[in-house]
């Protein structure tokens, strides 16, 4: 009798010093809702339920909350923990270096038997003149847009005012050619010397 009393009181002990037994279940986010579009330096809320597979959410558990770009790298993270009705609410701040992407909002609990849950949002850098076009700022393509059109109007009025100086016909080729040419430069035929105009009066 006695030794049946110690393997009773033995298994007790046991039973008492053993951790809590783990709760299976999954998470369910609510927000934000998948394919949502943020910016960087965007804060986001994320919340969800951790429920049971019986039903009724998972009070007091620890829910992490990871941004991973599409190499699998954490980009932001954050920490919560369940409610009374197993709700959780955790804060992530986009970095401000993130790029253009697809990128996973991540959901785990400690306990290894509740389902994670993953989030896919969109990360939309604005459009601003240091934005990159090509390797250089939108500002300096401006620049240079602006001087290319500013040089292209000068040479249009400077040829439609100053002129070429006088021009004539190669006898050889009809080419138009400056009038002191001694030589075509499209066929390369001599040009003869012109006269000079006589003296008006």
């Amino acid at each position: 009798m006695s030794l049946c009393l110690a393997l009773g009181l033995l298994a007790t002990l046991s039973w008492l010093a053993a951790p809590a037994l783990a709760v299976p279940g999954r998470i369910v986010p609510s927000s934000p809702d998948p394919g949502h579009t943020f910016e960087p330096g965007d804060n986001v809320a994320v919340q969800g339920t951790v429920i049971a597979e019986d039903g009724p959410g998972i009070i007091d558990e620890p829910v992490f909350a990871r941004l991973l770009d599409a190499a699998g790298h954490t980009r932001a993270e954050g920490f919560g923990s369940t409610d009374l009705d197993g709700r959780f609410v955790i804060a992530l701040r986009i970095p401000l270096d993130a790029r253009d992407g697809t990128y996973v909002i991540a959901l785990t609990c400690l306990d290894p038997e509740i389902e994670r849950a993953d989030v896919p949002v969109r990360i939309r850098t604005p459009f601003t003149m240091q934005s990159p076009f090509l390797g250089l700022p939108v500002w300096l393509w401006l620049v240079v847009i602006v001087s290319v059109a500013f040089a292209s109007m000068g040479a249009t009025v400077y040829i439609k005012f100053a002129g070429l100086g006088h021009v004539t016909k190669c006898a050889a080729c009809g080419s138009l050619i400056p009038e002191d040419s001694v030589r075509c430069p499209r066929c390369a035929a001599e040009i003869p010397p012109r006269e000079p105009a006589p003296p008006a009066g």
